[in-house]
């Protein structure tokens, strides 16, 4: 008798106990009943014993032969601030048997059709996917081993070898063969898959074809490292995906890349490149199979951008020396719905960029007190560090203070002093925010400005050119004491070094005849060519400052932390600007470039604090970045 339970228990042994168990209650239950039938008693019993034993026996020698697997997800980052990375999972034997060619698969979304959230292939390693991009799908698809145990290769396509090449070597078959062999191995960095081409067919298709000098097919392969073997009480690296931040497009979305089992690390491909934005959710089931495991071991992982920026930010967090909060961040991939903080928290933000009033965001914001209560009761001195990384501390505070909760602000802040000291972009862009509603308590140095103008910029792929106005910016904020040091930092590489556009900027602060100059250059004329002769028109009536802070920015976290500062300094002309030129400049999302009209259209009538339209369109760009 063959077969499983659902747990990964064999059947056959539990048949015979289940029928041993059976007799015993029988004869236990019925015992005067059946002493007439004593001369069949002794073999029933006997047999039921045997059974018994048997079924134990095999029970015990199924278990002892085999083990079961646990897992933790790791992150490993690309860049330095984490943005780009790749997420894996530890693999852990908890047995004593080893684990045989054991082999991870992927299914994304139920292996649903997943062609509206493909990403442009240009965003792919190589630009290349192999999903079939008429119905892309992942179900069951092989991922790839950090240490694959045996690497075997695949045929990927195949190229030729001329004729006139063929005529060259003179029709010698080992001549051939070597070339075909050097050509395969030079694409292997493993050692270990050298390919053996010289066998009895291959050997006869070549001879064929140097006989008649014609051209030969060269196989183009790489190797497939999807399985290994996992010693009792080792780990091995299963890799899932890797993510990358969007920085060629205004969208603020990453692209989670897919790995692929075919070729090593300098050849693998990527299975399937995904956008994944604000609107977007994957779920990732993974089955690992292999030779003496009791079952195949099996999780989920829910995928969200918010769970992407958290695990940013915790990374950001640990390396400034502070609680390490990488980990609990991690756990919330395997959790979805109500059990997941992140994803109750994407709920409420949604929510609260939905709002159509100040009673609606009031209503919907108030769920964050339940998630952070729920956060200090789980993690107690750790949960600050982790509301800092989801962004649920910030978007509390800031919550208090719009509907007018100083007390509690106050309280807060006083709870979650360290973690809201640490210098990160979201506790800078927060301490703004609770400024203009309020909060004295909360100042930022104009330096803190500077820095995040300059941290958001690098999302941008444009960034050389935003930095050509950070020099006029430190001038224009009073960082700077003289034009004199603006124009010095002109010279630097990181810059311009020297850009005619930095230093035109500088002087046009104090110099009208400088401020047409730098009106007239080449990156303002060309506002007409692309067709936005409205923008072109706008940018040139503007004054100095206004022009300086409006322009530059490509990023419409940027845009807003300039908006925040200027208004909390009273200056609501370069407000307006920040507010047109990005309604005119962000691409997407829609709902951004939105939002800065509103913004725009509020402070024509009334840029303060207290109109409701401004307060809210400005809470809602917060939530959004935050």
């Amino acid at each position: 008798m063959s077969g499983r339970f659902s747990l990964g228990v064999p059947l056959g042994p539990v048949v015979m106990i289940l029928l041993a168990v059976v007799v015993f209650t029988v004869v236990v239950v019925e015992p005067f009943v059946l002493v007439r039938y004593y001369t069949i008693m002794g073999p029933v019993l006997g047999s039921a014993v045997t059974l018994f034993a048997i079924g134990l026996s095999d029970l015990a020698q199924y278990y002892s032969s085999t083990t079961t697997l646990n897992h933790e997800l790791d992150v490993e980052c690309w860049s330095g601030d984490c943005r780009s990375g790749r997420i894996s999972a530890l693999v852990r034997n908890k047995g004593r048997v080893i684990v045989r060619d054991a082999k991870g698969v992927v299914s994304i979304n139920g292996g649903q059709n997943l062609k509206g959230l493909l990403a442009h292939r240009g965003y792919c390693k190589f630009g290349v996917m192999y999903v079939n991009e008429h119905y892309p799908h992942v179900n069951g698809d092989a991922l790839p081993w950090a240490l694959p145990d045996k690497p075997t290769l695949r045929l990927l396509g195949s190229g030729t070898m001329r004729s006139g090449v063929v005529k060259a070597i003179g029709g010698n078959v080992e001549v051939a063969l070597n070339i075909i062999n050097n050509i395969i191995n030079k694409m292997l960095v493993n050692e270990r898959l050298n390919l053996e081409i010289d066998s009895k067919s291959v050997r006869r298709i070549v001879e064929n074809e140097i006989k008649g000098n014609r051209s030969i097919i060269i196989p183009i392969v790489a190797p497939q490292e999807h399985l290994t073997s996992i010693s009792p009480g080792q780990m091995n690296r299963l890799l899932i995906f890797n993510y990358d931040y969007n920085r060629r497009e205004a969208g603020d979305e990453y692209v989670v890349r897919v790995l692929s089992e075919n070729g090593d690390s300098r050849l693998s491909l990527d299975r399937i490149c995904l956008r994944l934005n604000d609107e977007i959710k994957y779920i990732f089931e993974v089955t690992i199979h292999g030779e003496g495991l009791r079952k195949p071991y099996s999780f989920k992982m829910f995928i969200i951008k918010d769970k992407l920026n958290a695990l940013v930010k915790s990374i950001e967090i640990a390396g400034l020396g502070s609680v390490d909060v990488t980990m609990d961040v991690l756990k919330e991939f395997k959790n979805d719905g109500n059990k997941s903080l992140i994803d109750r928290y994407w709920r409420i933000r949604t929510g609260i960029l939905n709002a159509k009033n100040l009673d609606e965001y009031r209503s919907v914001a108030g769920e964050l007190k339940s998630l952070w209560n729920d956060i200090r009761g789980g993690l107690k001195s750790r949960a600050p560090y982790l509301g800092i990384a989801t962004g649920i501390l910030n978007s509390y505070l800031v919550y208090l203070a719009a509907v007018n909760k100083q007390d509690k602000v106050a309280e807060l802040l006083k709870e979650g002093s360290e973690a809201l000291k640490l210098e990160i972009e979201s506790n800078v862009l927060t301490r703004l925010m609770l400024r203009l509603l309020g909060i004295k308590e909360v100042n930022v140095d104009v330096g803190r400005v500077i820095e995040l103008f300059e941290r958001y910029e690098k999302l941008s792929i444009r960034v050389k050119h935003s930095y050509r106005y950070v020099p006029a910016l430190r001038l224009l904020l009073g960082e700077y004491r003289s034009e004199a040091e603006a124009l010095n930092a002109c010279n630097d590489r990181k810059y311009g070094g020297g850009n005619q556009e930095c230093v035109r900027a500088v002087k046009a602060i104090n110099n009208p005849k400088a401020l047409d100059e730098l009106k007239n250059m080449n990156v303002f004329t060309a506002l007409e060519v692309s067709g936005d002769s409205e923008l072109r028109q706008y940018l040139s009536e503007l004054d100095a400052r206004s022009l300086i802070l409006a322009y530059p920015p490509k990023t419409p976290q940027t845009r807003l932390t300039l908006i925040l500062h200027e208004l909390i300094e009273g200056r609501l002309k370069p407000v307006e600007a920040l507010a047109f030129v990005g309604h005119r400049m962000v691409k997407k999302p829609e709902q951004v470039k939105d939002l800065f009209h509103e913004v725009y259209e509020a402070c024509r009538s009334n840029c303060s604090i207290n109109n409701e339209k401004l307060k809210l369109a400005l809470l809602k760009l917060y939530h959004y970045y935050i």
